[in-house]
């Protein structure tokens, strides 16, 4: 068949838009490219599915000799991502024309513990000429404009590659490759070569690093009357984390606020990565005084100097964190915050005299209560509304488990039933342990027996999913009874089958939230953990009005500080203790702790001591009747009638809501900023490294 051959020249519109495309991020490759030369005339045509290219001798076509047509290149592709996508760093080795560089830059990307990250792909072609004429064959705009698309051209590409690789820590080199053109490759040197020498390379920057961590003495321990100096810290996160590297920048907002010298470690693009050589020449860098991580610690990340303090957020239960392992790791230097102190040292071996308890934190900066404009209010006020994306209704998580495992039906079908009986009598559930009873009672009633693990897994579903949903839309419903102007900000509300006529969309958190909380009459909040929620700290500072329904968790608090004071005082620190020297007073405390809960205290799957210990921690606050001593009777309700008749009554008084948004918004700003944390957390830090240089010195 005679070709119809066209000259290369007509397809030089592409070629431009593709050469302006490379330059947004390679300007230099883009100017060799659009200054080369062509070693003669080349011309294209169409062979079937396939193309031609050829050039120009005396007035004939030389077919240039190409091996791999768009059929082959998918072949290739299907061995090199057999899944149809990719998760590691992708090269290919030569360019031919083209196709297959198409086709993996196609590629999805799924990279489960990373969610938004992008891996490199390293494109390596022999010359500029191959590169210029691809460029005229395809529409590259996209590929070229990709940041995380990394050319090498030329006949020294491949060594390119090698040095930009061990210039660059935070680029991860290519662990899935082909090679198209064996000539991009010098003699003796493959991939295998280029890794190992790359990895030599990083491995002496990182001995460098690492021996200049102690050029600078550190800071601790420091004197009381030296708290308020300023000091350096450096806070690890990732992009790859939404709401924890909002939180970090949180944290580090309120050290910089507090006069501290703050320096943020995240991959600055979506195909970057954080590895031990980056934080330590930050670290070697910046020489910090102290390090702060949210839901990390030091042995998981590497290359953070051991003589600095490394402080790790606990805010989410991983299990990476809640483990024997994680605590074998944590060094003299190394403490925690948050959650789960009770837990992690009886548990997992956490050092107890270096975990702080403390609840979560707000921004006030970032909430602080917004200046309403007339569109605002417009857009915004309405009697009562409820932010939360828990709109997914309790039977849908129920027959999801069914789904997943048919033949435990009849048992998952009687235990929410039973669940959901107390709620049809108006009662709630709080306690994961008053679930398991609910889930045991249906064991016996259908003779179906889960073993531990199952019985773990079933407990952790209904007390996380199903009963949250019920306890909270049972209150919604119980709202929308009334007729007032309820509003639901939330992902799926829409498709709630009782609720989606109150659903009002997604609400942004860095501007609209706080103007629904503030432009909203009354706000709404439920856990089953209690009222101090993130929601509701976040939502009193920046003004709004809550009401809250009760559950036991939040009168815990009033119980167990009048408790812990006796034991501090006569000495106990055992629970075998506390019951050998109980006089009728504590006896009594004991059975006010049981009549509220509903479960005996000695049985709660931790330590008593150790619960009260965790509370005593943080002042109690984590109680909401004791956060809010003086307010929380007012706003708290625990049936449908005392929720319609608060919302009647604070819908005609708008200055006691006013009066007690502000005394409620006060003790959050008391307790529960990143400010207020960092006080007590630096106060913590120091005292630790105080014990730390005793005993290093006794030694």
């Amino acid at each position: 068949m005679t070709l119809n051959w066209q000259r290369m020249s007509l397809l030089s519109a592409r070629f431009q838009d593709n050469c302006a495309a490379l330059a947004t991020r390679d300007a230099a490759l883009a100017g060799r490219l659009r200054a080369h030369v062509p070693s003669g005339e080349f011309v294209i045509a169409g062979d079937g599915d396939e193309l031609r290219i050829g050039k120009l001798s005396d007035g004939l076509v030389v077919p240039l000799v190409y091996r791999i047509n768009p059929a082959g290149s998918r072949q290739i592709l299907s061995k090199l991502c057999p899944k149809g996508e990719y998760a590691d760093p992708v090269l290919v080795a030569g360019l031919d024309q083209g196709w297959l560089w198409q086709m993996v830059h196609e590629l999805p990307c799924r990279v489960a513990i990373r969610p938004g990250y992008r891996p490199p792909v390293f494109y390596l072609a022999r010359s500029v000429e191959q590169l210029w004429l691809a460029c005229h064959l395809h529409d590259w705009r996209a590929m070229l404009a990709d940041a995380r698309v990394h050319l090498f051209v030329g006949d020294g590409c491949a060594a390119e590659m090698e040095a930009a690789l061990a210039a660059d820590a935070r680029l991860a080199g290519p662990r899935v490759s082909v090679t198209l053109d064996g000539g991009v490759w010098p003699a003796g040197m493959n991939l295998d070569v280029a890794n190992a020498r790359v990895a030599a390379r990083l491995q002496a920057r990182m001995d460098a690093a690492v021996r200049s961590f102690g050029s600078r003495a550190p800071a601790w321990p420091l004197r009381p009357e030296d708290l308020g100096r300023p000091i350096r810290v450096m806070g690890v996160t990732s992009r790859y984390t939404t709401f924890l590297q909002h939180s970090m920048r949180d944290w580090l907002a309120a050290f910089d606020a507090a006069g501290h010298e703050t320096r943020l470690i995240i991959e600055a693009a979506d195909h970057e990565q954080l590895s031990s050589l980056v934080l330590a020449e930050e670290a070697a860098e910046f020489e910090p005084d102290l390090i702060v991580l949210i839901d990390h610690f030091r042995g998981e990340l590497g290359g953070l100097p051991a003589h600095v303090p490394c402080v790790m957020w606990v805010q989410d239960r991983l299990t990476s964190i809640y483990c024997a392992a994680a605590g074998a790791m944590q060094g003299p230097t190394d403490f925690v915050i948050g959650y789960g102190r009770a837990e992690c040292t009886r548990q997992h071996g956490y050092p107890p005299e270096r975990f702080m308890a403390t609840m979560a934190a707000v921004n006030e900066a970032r909430f602080a209560a917004p200046e309403l404009s007339a569109g605002d209010v417009e857009r915004y006020a309405c009697d009562v509304s409820f932010v939360s994306h828990a709109s997914r209704p309790a039977e849908a998580f129920v027959a999801e488990q069914i789904e997943r495992n048919p033949r435990a039906k009849a048992l998952l079908t009687d235990a929410f039933e039973r669940l959901k009986s107390i709620y049809d009598d108006g009662m709630c559930v709080s306690h994961p342990l008053h679930v398991r009873g609910v889930i045991r009672e249906a064991m016996a009633a259908t003779g179906d027996v889960l073993d531990a693990a199952s019985l773990d897994r079933v407990t952790d579903v209904f007390s996380q999913q199903v009963n949250n949903a019920l306890l909270r839309h049972q209150m919604l419903e119980w709202t929308a009874e009334t007729g007032v102007d309820l509003r639901l900000y939330g992902n799926g509300w829409e498709k709630h089958p009782r609720l989606a006529e109150y659903a009002r969309g997604p609400a942004d958190h860095q501007g609209d939230l706080r103007k629904i909380y503030r432009a909203s009459r009354m706000n709404l909040q439920a856990t089953p953990h209690g009222a101090v929620h993130q929601r509701t700290l976040e939502g009193l500072c920046a003004g709004g009005f809550f009401l809250m329904r009760y559950v036991p968790g939040d009168r815990v608090g009033q119980i167990y500080q009048p408790l812990w004071a006796w034991c501090e005082r006569e000495g106990i620190e055992t629970d075998e203790e506390l019951l050998r020297h109980a006089t009728p007073e504590v006896l009594k405390m004991l059975g006010e702790f049981q009549r509220t809960v509903g479960l005996d205290p000695f049985k709660l799957g931790v330590s008593l001591m150790d619960d009260m210990r965790m509370f005593a921690d943080v002042g109690f606050v984590q109680s909401a009747a004791v956060m809010w001593a003086d307010e929380y009777e007012r706003v708290a309700f625990d049936s449908r009638a005392a929720l319609q008749q608060r919302v009647r009554h604070f819908l005609t008084h708008p200055e006691e809501r006013a009066q007690l948004a502000e005394a409620m918004r006060g003790r959050v700003v008391e307790h529960a900023t990143y400010g207020a944390v960092n006080r007590r957390l630096l106060e913590f830090v120091s005292r630790g490294m105080a014990r730390s240089t005793s005993v290093s010195r006794a030694a």
